[in-house]
């Protein structure tokens, strides 16, 4: 009889753990879900403005993203008809995962998005996976083509994505 309650209590227990692991993967995937469709704006909204090539970079003129971030002097209240600026806190998060960024086939992950193949001419830009920061309020991604480098800050407002301004790192 004792092993028997021993038993279905191990059953209890194994139930509500299978439970809450239920619950835990399904409001990951949610968190997922509204990161991907964040990134899929992003993108079709870049996509539109120019043509994008379809693998990220993670690096420019051969050095890694993150050493072109000083956590001196990057500001980005430097431009004319925006207000905002990033937090040295937020700069630091900002280094770290580009530090840490992977180059990405992003027509694999985002399929829908209108994204080039070939280099096929000096138009092309090349940037790296965006990174979201102020709770998928804001964005940051470089971006280097034919003329130029740049860090280019994205604002999520009225749930629409605009472009709030960039910083040049380098101009051909």
């Amino acid at each position: 009889m004792k092993d028997t309650q021993e038993l279905m209590q191990k059953v209890k227990n194994a139930i509500k753990f299978l439970f809450l692991l239920i619950f835990i993967v399904s409001c990951s995937s949610y968190k997922n879900y509204d990161t991907n469709n964040d990134m899929e704006e992003i993108l079709s909204l870049l996509s539109e403005k120019q043509s994008i090539y379809y693998k990220t970079i993670d690096e420019d003129l051969k050095q890694s993203l993150d050493t072109y971030i000083n956590l001196n002097d990057f500001d980005f209240d430097l431009c004319t008809d925006s207000k905002e600026v990033i937090t040295k806190e937020e700069l630091k998060i900002i280094k770290q995962k580009t530090k840490n960024l992977n180059r990405v086939n992003l027509k694999r992950m985002y399929p829908s998005v209108d994204l080039k193949i070939k280099k096929e001419s000096l138009k092309i830009s090349f940037i790296s996976y965006p990174i979201l920061f102020r709770q998928n309020k804001a964005a940051i991604y470089h971006k280097t083509g034919t003329y130029g480098g740049s860090f280019n800050l994205l604002i999520k407002k009225q749930n629409k994505w605009t472009f709030a301004c960039s910083k040049s790192i380098w101009i051909e």
